[in-house]
């Protein structure tokens, strides 16, 4: 029998390590092939076709002709009138040359005179305007059926400089939000940020005997979006390809690239930030050309809050310092813009009417002016061959910015995925993830030291103390950056206040804002999973000041702090907040309406309660051997009061909260019945106050009624207020946020408790991986290299699930990282 028991065992070993290694491959295949297939495994829908060499470690990239690279042709679609102007276009191209993409659409009107705005340049021929105004817009038939001008678009790319700044665009190189700028810079880490290099308008000066344009005449390279319908000038009619460069495989990566063809002449732009000082750098080539050749270069700036636009003039002063660089300024805002080969010519000017239909959709004002000081001219040398860098940097005190080497991300990248390598082989499997990972972490500034923080999201978020909490295990300890995630312990713990920690930081003031409950019991969660990955021996320790912060929380929390938060000493659960308050993470306000008020008793809170009793009672804490006996009969009871109360057994689940039936110190607490995730950390918590099998029927509710391919509905479907589509003005949105919505950090929830309802069998991890593989498959699409904020609770073959709020969110990313890591494991 004991023999027959072992080779039971074995087998059942052998089963697990199986399916251990073929989530692995999974994994990785997810990561670094994007194939990034549809949740029912239908045709791929990323844009175009992707090569071997374009697939390695998931190179994210939108090409319009080539073979390389992720490809997307761009067929003349003209009409039948227009087919004798395309005639003469054709024979007007030498041969043995490709002719130019176009994206055109049938009987498309040429623009007024009147609707061009700023000063475009003059071309032979140029092609005419395009109107994406209705419908699906011209379509790109050739290697990717379906996939248009809107769909170029759409595809948003992200770089970051480790300090908060960030730069941001489309595929196309046309702005679709007030976000959308080359560089954006941290005045006061990582806050107060300012739009400095929004655009820069680009144009290739043909050389002697060069067909396109004629000699001396520039052919337009830039793309952007004017009023109604207008697309201009009519860069897009000669881009060749956009690639985002990963730095794993690309020395000058991370960067975006795009390359224009025209007649012979290629040119190329790579965009690429200076990582821990700020600025950004524009690189620009040109093989191909003729003698008398070049390119002329014209920034736009802003030179104001990355949150405001620009309408009007306003005084802009100009300061030409050299023959290659000048200063723009408005008020103490100051920006050195300089060209390392070529000269500037003086030229003020204003580019008027820039239209961001992403805006406009979200019913926010959508319309610019932009300034330009003048232009940046670079000659090719006699062989019709150019290079030159554009610089572009806040100047702060001294007008010295400190340097540094444009490769220092990617040699931080490469040593972050080399040492968790190291520790765990295979582990590069997972570096595009933790390629988005990075790009969350920042340095911030205080009391004259600087700490490591979390930015919650791209582009409109600072450092969210719940955010980075829920964020900091997948970011820091998954990416084994214990020094990073002890440094952003030790700075939220260094401004907690009567037990709080900081919501966030005021992104214009920096001053901390303390409404939140979470935040605090997160911070416990946080503090807990560092001392259990970074103590090689012994029980689980903390450094003395996040150990102070830690043992503050539950002292205030027991005793009672602002916003009624406190312990009811009856049951030992958890009380915060009134009707007036928002103190969770579903805190959507808008116009004096609370879409999700949830006061009370709340079902994650409390969850978190316990757990974080025991986590902190477990830790090593000399000589405080009674106050660990004290805080797990307190978990203890709290637990017995939670399984009591909140467990619904018609429901085969949790309730969301409970509520005073009325006032004074005998309430009696009422359950509230809503099917929401918050359950799910009752059942992923490794210190859960729930019995096994109550794991199981959350996760089982979870899976029926609330799990969608690409995040965890916020509020099961059928229920009172249930809004499936993220969408309309940003009031309908807010009412939608936490009614329905789904988002995919709850992903992680979801995935862990499965694992730990099913104790970490083979089906178990069949089940989380089958639930984190749609989004981790979604960093093709979107906002490229990231996971977005949320996405609509329902979707169909015709009007799918779309992504939208913060198109790059930190905890998405980092429960993606943390569940594959755990997976692959």
């Amino acid at each position: 029998m004991r023999s027959m028991a072992h080779c039971a065992r074995a087998r059942r070993y052998m089963r697990a390590a199986s399916m251990r290694a073929r989530c692995a491959r999974t994994v990785a295949s997810v990561i670094r092939t994007g194939s990034f297939l549809s949740p029912r495994r239908q045709r791929p829908h990323n844009i175009g076709t992707r090569s071997p060499v374009a697939a390695t470690r998931g190179a994210a990239g939108l090409a319009l002709g080539g073979v390389e690279r992720m490809a997307l042709r761009l067929e003349d679609r003209r009409s039948p009138r227009d087919a004798e102007a395309r005639s003469a276009t054709q024979a007007r191209e030498p041969s043995g040359t490709m002719p130019p993409p176009r994206i055109t659409a049938a009987a498309i009107p040429a623009a007024p005179a009147h609707s061009h705005p700023g000063r475009p340049s003059v071309q032979s021929n140029p092609p005419s305007p395009v109107h994406v105004s209705s419908g699906r817009g011209p379509q790109i038939p050739d290697a990717a059926p379906g996939v248009d001008v809107r769909e170029l678009l759409r595809r948003e790319w992200l770089l970051t400089d480790g300090l908060g700044g960030f730069a941001m665009g489309t595929a196309l190189g046309a702005p679709m939000r007030r976000y959308h700028a080359l560089c954006v810079e941290s005045v006061s880490p990582p806050i107060g940020r300012v739009a400095t290099l929004c655009q820069t308008v680009d144009r290739y000066v043909p050389g002697e005997g060069e067909s396109e344009g004629g000699a001396g005449q520039a052919v337009d390279l830039s793309t952007f979006r004017f009023g109604d319908e207008l697309l201009h000038p009519a860069g897009w009619s000669r881009l060749e390809s956009f690639e985002r460069l990963d730095p794993m495989t690309d020395d000058d990566g991370p960067a975006c690239r795009w390359a224009w063809r025209v007649g012979s002449a290629r040119i190329t732009r790579t965009l690429r930030l200076r990582w821990g000082v700020g600025g950004a750098a524009l690189t620009y080539t040109l093989t191909g050309g003729a003698p008398g050749s070049g390119l002329r270069i014209t920034p736009l700036v802003r030179m104001a809050s990355v949150h405001d636009l620009l309408r009007g003039e306003r005084h802009i002063g100009v300061e030409q310092r050299s023959a290659g660089a000048v200063v723009v300024r408005h008020d103490d805002v100051r920006a050195a813009i300089e060209i390392d080969a070529g000269r500037f010519a003086l030229d003020r000017d204003w580019w008027r009417g820039f239209r961001y239909d992403i805006e406009r959709d979200r019913g926010y004002d959508d319309t610019e002016d932009l300034f330009a000081a003048g232009e940046f001219i670079v000659e090719a040398d006699a062989r019709g061959e150019a290079r030159a860098t554009l610089t572009c940097a806040l100047l702060r005190e001294g007008d010295a910015a400190p340097s540094r080497s444009l490769t220092a991300r990617r040699d931080h990248l490469r040593a972050v995925v080399g040492a968790m390598e190291a520790h765990a082989p295979g582990s590069d499997r997972l570096a595009p993830l933790v390629q988005a990972a990075d790009d969350f972490v920042v340095q911030r500034a205080l009391r004259n030291d600087r700490f490591t923080t979390i930015i919650a999201g791209y582009p409109w978020f600072s450092d969210w103390g719940r955010d980075a909490m829920i964020a900091l295990p997948g970011l820091l300890l998954t990416t084994r950056r214990f020094d990073d995630a002890q440094r952003t312990l030790a700075a939220f713990g260094a401004h907690t206040r009567r037990g709080l920690v900081p919501n966030c930081f005021d992104d214009r003031t920096g001053d901390a804002l303390y409404n939140s409950v979470d935040a605090s019991l997160w911070y416990l969660h946080a503090a807990c999973e560092f001392a259990k990955a970074a103590t090689a021996d012994g029980p689980p320790a903390l450094p003395g000041p996040v150990l102070e912060a830690c043992l503050s929380i539950v002292d205030h929390f027991m005793r009672g702090t602002d916003f009624g938060i406190g312990v009811d000493e009856r049951d030992g659960l958890l009380c915060a907040g009134d009707a007036s308050t928002q103190l969770t993470w579903m805190d959507a306000k808008r116009d004096g309406v609370v879409f999700t008020p949830r006061f009370g008793k709340c079902v994650e809170l409390n969850a978190l309660w316990v757990h974080a009793l025991r986590g902190v009672a477990a830790l090593r804490n000399d000589g405080a051997r009674v106050r660990c006996d004290e805080l797990l009969e307190r978990a203890e009871r709290a637990a017995e009061s939670f399984r009591r109360a909140f467990w619904r057994e018609r429901l085969g689940c949790l309730c969301d909260r409970l509520v005073p039936e009325h006032g004074g110190a005998d309430a009696r607490w009422v359950p509230v019945d809503e099917v929401r995730p918050n359950q799910l950390f009752a059942a992923s918590l490794e210190r859960s106050p729930l019995t096994l099998e109550q794991r199981r029927g959350v996760v089982g509710c979870a899976r029926e009624r609330l799990l969608t391919p690409y995040g965890v509905r916020t509020l099961a479907p059928g229920s009172p207020g249930y809004v499936p589509r993220y969408r309309g003005t940003m009031f309908e949105r807010d009412r939608a946020y936490h009614n329905g919505t789904a988002w995919p950090w709850l992903l992680g929830a979801y995935c862990e408790g499965a694992l730990r309802a099913g104790e970490f069998s083979e089906s178990a991890r069949a089940e989380a991986l089958r639930a984190i593989t749609p989004i981790v498959e979604s960093t093709g699409s979107g906002c490229l290299g990231q996971i977005a904020e949320v996405y609509d609770a329902e979707g169909d073959d015709a009007d799918p699930q779309h992504p939208d709020g913060c198109p790059a969110q930190a905890w998405s990313v980092a429960e993606a990282l943390r569940i594959s890591a755990m997976l692959s494991g």
